[in-house]
């Protein structure tokens, strides 16, 4: 989104701990242009950093610019810690903030239960065409690589670099590590499923791997 783009409502993304985003968010409030927001505190997916969502509404209108210059400042952020985009007022990016079960919404826009049932439902109705839409990426992927080596049978390291080169050319959208390794996982198997010892051998390698794994983790 080029800088220079003015809105007067902007989707926020504060990648730090919930306690410290909740910290400034009086401060925000009372800004002289505050209009209201809906903030979502979610957890990183696998693990990842927790993070918040704001669905900002100003009075005035802004550019890119100026909107990232005073949250980077209010919250001390740089870099992936921090992201913006102009919001259009769209009820699906209001949706968005309900997507983690496990997350906490605030509520500074003065919606009412209804409109929250509304918006629970909405997300549900996304995340299910989402999820549609991720079992055909990965049909895609999977079946990519095996065409491209349906005379033999592909190292680990084969099949995640054809994936990736797939997406260094635009086949595929980046994955990323662990859908890569669900791939590598599945290809393995399937190229090797016609040969009773090669599958064997595979299946042994993983279940090593996992055992491993659960030694060293657990």
């Amino acid at each position: 989104m080029p800088s220079v783009a003015r809105s007067y409502n902007w989707f926020i993304r504060i990648t730090a701990p919930w306690e410290h985003i909740e910290s400034k968010l009086q401060t925000m409030r009372e800004w002289i242009d505050f209009d209201g927001a809906l903030i979502g505190l979610h957890h990183g997916d696998k693990g990842g950093a927790p993070h918040g969502h704001i669905c900002l509404k100003l009075k005035s209108q802004y550019q890119k610019q100026t909107v990232d210059a005073r949250f980077k400042k209010l919250y001390d952020v740089a870099g992936a810690q921090y992201s913006s985009k102009v919001w259009d007022g769209d009820d699906k990016c209001m949706s968005y903030l309900f997507h983690d079960t496990k997350g906490k919404i605030i509520n500074y826009m003065g919606l009412s239960e209804d409109v929250f049932d509304k918006l629970k439902t909405l997300n549900d109705d996304i995340q299910k065409v989402v999820a549609v839409n991720k079992g055909r990426a990965s049909h895609k992927v999977v079946e990519y690589v095996l065409s491209k080596s349906v005379d033999q049978s592909w190292t680990r390291r084969q099949i995640g670099e054809c994936i990736l080169r797939a997406v260094a050319h635009g086949e595929f959208y980046d994955p990323g590590d662990f859908a890569l390794e669900r791939y590598i996982n599945e290809i393995e198997l399937k190229q090797n499923v016609s040969d009773k010892e090669a599958l064997n051998q595979v299946i042994d390698s993983r279940l090593s791997r996992l055992s491993s794994f659960r030694q060293n983790n657990f």
